[in-house]
């Protein structure tokens, strides 16, 4: 009772919807168990298309439309979409358990612009906001973007020029982005003893910046190598670099 037909087959409802609060309650009278096959189905694809009305008729949108030059959609492609605030992160992969699916080349378009990143690449779509862009889905290498309302100009790092051996050493990392207000980020610190090629396991690590601020603090040990410790700093989302920092490490 109260529900409104979405379609009719001659007088026969195929599908109602009724609101309930902020929800809705959607009732089907057809069968779904060929969805799974149909997403590796040339179109037309019904059940897919009908699915996708089912969710915008309950006020569900997609986070991005993805679909490949004759305006069809990929096959066994996923979206997931994961928010902090403000900021968005986009993950888009073709399924892992379909080897024999060849490439798929795409065209994804967000409902509004905004600063994209290639997470994974460690880089900015274009240097002004983006709406649209071409990708290529392949198994086993799935797409992160970072969608940010602003641009990040640069990554700040405080620290010493020096310490003794046994020391706490503190640093301070800033980013500077194109708002008055940054969101949270993850910054990847990796610490570098003097003459490795290899991050230091116990000192290197991730660290948390609300506001695009964040601090840590590297516990030298008292027989650590003297010498020069150099510290590299990104910014997880952008790929956003700071310049090298070198802290001198002696008695």
């Amino acid at each position: 009772a109260g529900a409104a037909a979405l379609w009719s087959a001659g007088e026969t409802p195929v599908g109602a919807v009724r609101r309930l609060g902020r929800g809705s309650a959607i009732t089907t009278n057809i069968p779904w168990s060929t969805l799974a096959g149909d997403r590796l189905a040339d179109d037309p694809q019904p059940l897919r298309e009908l699915a996708a009305a089912l969710l915008e008729a309950s006020g569900i949108e997609p986070p991005a439309r993805l679909r490949r030059a004759d305006g069809t959609r990929p096959k066994a492609s996923r979206l997931t979409l994961f928010e902090s605030g403000a900021l968005r992160y986009l993950a888009v992969e073709q399924d892992l358990r379909l080897p024999h699916l060849a490439a798929q080349t795409a065209h994804l378009t967000l409902p509004e612009a905004a600063m994209a990143y290639d997470l994974r690449a460690g880089r900015a779509l274009a240097p002004t906001p983006s709406r649209e862009w071409d990708l290529v889905l392949s198994r086993g290498r799935p797409l992160v973007f970072a969608l940010l309302p602003y641009a990040v100009n640069a990554l700040r790092v405080e620290a010493p020029a020096s310490a003794p051996p046994g020391a706490a050493l503190k640093i301070g990392v800033s980013l500077e982005t194109s708002a008055p207000a940054t969101g949270f980020h993850v910054v990847r610190l990796d610490v570098f003893a003097p003459g490795a090629t290899a991050p230091h396991r116990q000192y290197s690590r991730n660290l948390d910046c609300p506001n695009g601020r964040g601090q840590a603090e590297i516990p030298f040990a008292l027989n650590d190598p003297s010498g020069p410790w150099r510290l590299e700093l990104r910014d997880v989302a952008t790929g956003t670099r700071a310049e090298a920092v070198t802290v001198d490490l002696r008695p």
